[in-house]
């Protein structure tokens, strides 16, 4: 059976350039800030690298222990949240992928233009949600928070962009309600797990604040990893998202190990039809990543299996219909093969592509390089709790 796209419009591809391009956050260095616990308010250390921490960690033991003052609390060490969540998913092909004619699991000819919409799609749908939750842990990594059972909320200034350049930071450890039950067993401060937040910005001189991210903790990054956790973001903080595009994402890490990574990613998107227009209701993809490395740390392998949602219109830009496409893509990234599957409707595809060019090769040589999804199976879509956005009860609009 041969799979037609003439009337499918692939949502991903359509909306993803449009978020956040105006507000590129590179990483500098935090101002100050304050912890607030039930000691009072102390002023953090000066902000600085992971290296400034390790400074704290090797003071000299034998000096005298600093005394606390009425409005401080005593305790050297800093609360981390990750450097990053994500898994790279960009080199997976070195050109752009050819229109080729291959045949699926029965044998039928399938388009491979069509295919590779499917496979660009799912490639920039997580690249895109990768840059997305990396620009808030660039925020939140920066900042120097005191670990300690009293301190319950912290306050700062964020200095990472000319979008957000002085803007002021406040972020509450405590519990909250959500479709996750982890949030409910917050410990409410920054010491015990899990840490919870909720993470609110305003603009300079403003009173107003912007939500922007919530989540939790599980385990907290230290030496040997990015630790692991989930957290819900706004990628719509950028005035320049028109609110009829606006989505909702989440992300779930576990890099506890840096040598085995795996993330996951959930999207609720608006249904966008031809010309860009928003046309109804909301549609919500999600990706699943992993990589490995092997002994020496050179070359990972990475799997992405990913969930599209594709929608169909007629001849007049009136939406028919919505159909899902599942992918999964394997490979390594200092080697030859690209290994994958495709669900189009009933057709099942095997492939096997050379990353040079994406000509398609005999499935034999992706097995004998170890590149073989054969026992991977398809991931489902997201359900609501997972990329909905806590609700206003339980996330206020203000800190």
């Amino acid at each position: 059976m041969g799979v037609s796209t003439k009337r499918f419009a692939l949502l991903a591809a359509i909306l993803l350039p449009l978020l956040w391009q105006g507000c590129p956050l590179p990483t500098e260095d935090i101002g100050t800030g304050s912890s607030t616990g039930s000691g009072g308010t102390s002023s953090s250390r000066p902000a600085g690298s992971v290296d400034s921490i390790d400074d704290i960690d090797d003071e000299d033991p034998d000096a005298a222990p600093p005394t606390a003052g009425p409005d401080e609390l005593p305790g050297p060490t800093a609360l981390r949240f990750p450097t990053s969540v994500t898994i790279p998913v960009d080199d997976a092909f070195s050109t752009a992928l050819s229109a080729l004619t291959v045949t699926n699991d029965d044998g039928n000819p399938v388009d491979f233009d069509n295919l590779t919409g499917v496979i660009d799609a799912a490639y920039s749908l997580a690249d895109s949600t990768s840059f997305l939750a990396d620009q808030i842990t660039e925020i939140l990594d920066g900042q120097s928070i005191r670990r300690d059972t009293a301190v319950t909320s912290f306050e700062g200034v964020v200095s990472t962009g000319p979008g957000f350049r002085g803007w002021g930071l406040q972020i509450d450890f405590g519990s909250f309600s959500s479709a996750r039950s982890a949030t409910s067993t917050c410990s409410g401060n920054t010491q015990d797990l899990p840490v919870c937040f909720r993470v609110w910005i305003r603009e300079t001189n403003l009173d107003s604040w912007q939500r922007i991210a919530a989540g939790y903790m599980t385990a907290l990054p230290d030496d040997t990893g990015e630790g692991a956790g989930f957290f819900w973001f706004d990628s719509n903080v950028s005035t320049q998202v028109s609110e009829s595009l606006r989505r909702e994402d989440a992300v779930q890490w576990d890099h506890r190990d840096l040598s085995t990574l795996a993330t996951e990613q959930f999207f609720n998107t608006p249904i966008v039809g031809p010309g860009g227009a928003v046309v109804a209701g909301t549609s919500a993809p999600g990706s699943t990543l992993t990589a490995s490395w092997g002994a020496d740390g050179s070359c990972p392998l990475t799997l992405l299996k990913s969930r599209l949602i594709t929608s169909s219109f007629t001849q007049g830009g009136t939406l028919s219909g919505t159909d899902t496409q599942g992918l999964i893509g394997s490979w390594e990234s200092c080697g030859t093969y690209w290994g994958g599957r495709l669900e189009l409707g009933d057709s099942t595809l095997t492939l096997c592509l050379l990353r040079s060019n994406g000509n398609p090769v005999a499935q034999a040589q992706c097995l004998a390089k170890g590149v073989d999804v054969s026992d991977e199976n398809f991931v489902s879509l997201p359900e609501p709790g997972d990329y909905e956005f806590p609700s206003e009860g339980s996330f206020p609009l203000s800190p």
